[in-house]
């Protein structure tokens, strides 16, 4: 069960238009730092707090890979609400939205 005090912290996370678009980019595909800041021009170190921040309440999910760099990704149990959010988003401003992938 979702608490109101979670509930809280997770639509916090996601008003802020710099997270909603990171969001957006890995409910789309997995992204290090590096690739969010160069598609979204989020500087690097702005975008190492958001990603905390959307860890913090399970939104994203951090796998460290061979190479050494962190990858993030949609969190699987998330992605029904990632999938709601992103729809709404879309009706409010016309735009197609991608689903998180399965």
């Amino acid at each position: 069960m979702i608490t109101f005090k979670y509930g809280e912290a997770l639509v916090w996370a996601v008003r802020d238009p710099e997270r909603s678009r990171i969001i957006r980019l890995l409910a789309e595909r997995r992204a290090h730092v590096s690739d969010i800041e160069q598609e979204l021009g989020i500087p690097a170190h702005r975008v190492v707090s958001h990603l905390e921040l959307l860890a913090s309440v399970n939104l994203v999910e951090r796998t460290v890979t061979a190479d050494t760099y962190p990858e993030y990704t949609v969190s699987r149990s998330m992605h029904p609400l990632i999938d709601n959010y992103l729809a709404i988003g879309a009706q409010q401003t016309g735009q197609n939205y991608p689903r998180a992938r399965s």
